[in-house]
């Protein structure tokens, strides 16, 4: 279901006189969604894209394809649990781990965390964080700068492999429901078939599942698709993804958005 969102959201080729060229975006942090209030959650969103209403349009309904799922009052995985516990009673300890998305809107393309088990190790509120986000008008892109390499450090002495993912809840949310990463830097893919072969449709949302091992379930993206899992090899690294509203005749269409990835 499209909603009238889509049709005004993100008018990165707009010829308003109020769009500047380039625009930095605010970065929010996480936060705490145990057992919270589904409307508020997403009133705060609603309050954070209309800080930009020359870029975004001034009216914003978060897409049902995306939150129509979203359980009032329930907990979520969290940062500590993903990062130390896994699965079970202990999973949603900390901030809610998609709170780094959905409280930065416009974060189209986000690196998300696999759940890892290392009890021994009494971890914190840590997540690959954005350090900025530029927006730029006159050639339809967007940059992203992610700071990774100390969200691995501390991990380090306990010999684990982490595996991110590509998290595309927010370009859905606006209307871009197909992606193709079509470069990358010192990032390895792990299925044959991933995003970096052929475009892919996105069907990342938000919804209860039971990976978090709750009684009841938790809210979350959950398990995303295995073609979005990747390892970083080194650092520095990097992945452009294009994005497309409608699904595209090949990898070489013009994409709508040209989103620049840069990990430190």
């Amino acid at each position: 279901m499209k909603t009238k969102t889509l049709l005004i959201a993100f008018l990165l080729a707009s010829t308003s006189a109020l769009a500047a060229p380039r625009v930095a975006i605010q970065l929010n942090a996480p936060s705490d969604y145990n057992h919270k209030n589904a409307d508020r959650i997403l009133a705060q969103r609603i309050k954070t894209v209309q800080r930009y209403p020359s870029l975004f349009g001034d009216e914003y309904v978060p897409s049902p394809d995306v939150f129509g799922q979203l359980i009032d009052g329930k907990a979520w995985w969290g940062m500590k649990g993903i990062n130390c516990y896994g699965a079970g009673s202990k999973s949603v300890e900390g901030f809610a781990k998609d709170s780094h998305f959905i409280n930065n809107p416009f974060l189209f393309v986000g690196i998300d965390t696999q759940p890892l088990v290392i009890p021994e190790y009494n971890c914190g509120n840590q997540y690959p964080k954005p350090t900025s986000l530029l927006v730029n008008t006159d050639d339809r892109s967007m940059v992203v700068k992610y700071s990774v390499s100390p969200y691995l450090r501390p991990f380090q002495k306990y010999n684990v492999t982490h595996t991110f993912a590509l998290n595309f809840i927010n370009a859905r949310d606006f209307g871009y429901d197909y992606a193709y990463v079509s470069a990358s830097k010192n990032v390895r893919f792990l299925a044959e078939s991933n995003i970096a072969v052929a475009p892919a449709a996105i069907v990342d949302e938000i919804k209860v599942e039971g990976t978090c091992g709750e009684t009841g379930g938790c809210n979350g993206t959950g398990t995303l698709p295995e073609g979005q899992l990747f390892q970083i090899e080194s650092f520095p690294a990097s992945l452009t993804v294009k994005l497309w509203r409608n699904k595209p005749a090949s990898v070489t269409a013009a994409p709508d958005i040209t989103y620049y990835m840069q990990l430190n």
